[in-house]
């Protein structure tokens, strides 16, 4: 744990193939109709956060998310959950 950086590294993959990568502090997007999370996209069509979530407390942990016509697929130790 002491290598590695907080946050996650997300991967933005645009409508005309162009992709952008950056390293986010969290794992969160708010876009409006039309907004781009970066400005070499016109348009994110996918967006995929890789890296590891540091649990330092036991307990349930609950993750919720709002897409607008889209499709969400959280894995958890390469296990669709």
């Amino acid at each position: 744990p002491a290598d590695l950086r907080p946050g996650l590294v997300a991967e933005y993959a645009g409508a005309n193939g162009d992709k952008v990568s950056r390293l986010e502090p969290t794992v969160a997007l708010n876009l409006k109709d039309g907004e781009s999370p970066h400005p070499r996209l016109q348009h994110a069509s996918r967006v995929i956060w890789t890296g590891y979530v540091n649990v330092t407390r036991p307990g349930k942990y609950t993750c919720s998310a709002t897409t607008a016509d889209g499709a969400l697929t959280v894995e958890v130790g390469g296990h669709r959950v």
